[in-house]
């Protein structure tokens, strides 16, 4: 067994130090020192980054905390950490999203399938199909709908239907958004399946 003198755990500190992760301490080897941390490339990824982060601060209360954060536990993250991940490369360095990556919900439940829209003045009509009949736990997945503004802000709008009602008619103020985001979400086991988005 080795003995451990001052001048080895200083040798071990010097290479490591002590990070937290979901409030638990662990040691992780030092990160590099970049020669020039200013390239264009690092300096696209901070800002793509940083567009990211913005986007979720927005978003804290209706979309992260209730709906990413309960998948991002089961992953050992946090809402936040696991939006970033998944989207930073949805961004452009001024902050513009790529809406053709940007993905605004991800999980393991069973996806949207046939999902047709109609759009009529105020009123929007969502149709799809069951595609879980005879899976009680499924059937009862409850469909979420998002709209999302020029800002990038989301805001839920009000909706009962499930996914066994395979359809949905609404009022929307189109005026107000860019575009539709819809997911299942089972509230029992607090998860939720990738999103489908329409932008008008």
């Amino acid at each position: 067994m080795t003995k451990l003198n001052k001048s080895l755990l200083r040798e071990i500190m010097d290479e490591h130090i002590i990070s937290h992760r979901n409030g638990k301490p662990y040691l992780k080897r030092r990160p590099k020192k970049v020669h020039n941390p200013q390239t264009e490339q690092q300096c696209n990824q901070r800002g793509k980054f940083r567009a990211a982060s913005a986007f979720v601060s927005r978003n804290l209360d209706e979309l992260i905390r209730p709906y990413w954060n309960p998948e991002a536990k089961r992953r050992g993250m946090t809402g936040q950490n696991l939006f970033c991940k998944i989207n930073t490369q949805a961004f452009d360095a001024e902050g513009n999203p790529d809406f053709d990556k940007l993905q605004l919900a991800v999980g393991d439940l069973k996806c949207i399938e046939g999902l047709h829209m109609e759009q009529e003045a105020s009123k929007i009509k969502l149709s799809w199909i069951n595609n879980a009949k005879g899976e009680a736990g499924l059937e009862q997945n409850q469909l979420k709908v998002f709209g999302i503004d020029e800002a990038l802000h989301v805001e839920e709008i009000p909706c009962l239907a499930s996914r066994q009602d395979q359809s949905f008619s609404g009022y929307l103020e189109c005026k107000k958004y860019l575009g539709i985001f819809l997911f299942f979400w089972s509230s029992e086991e607090s998860m939720m399946s990738v999103a489908e988005l329409f932008i008008f």
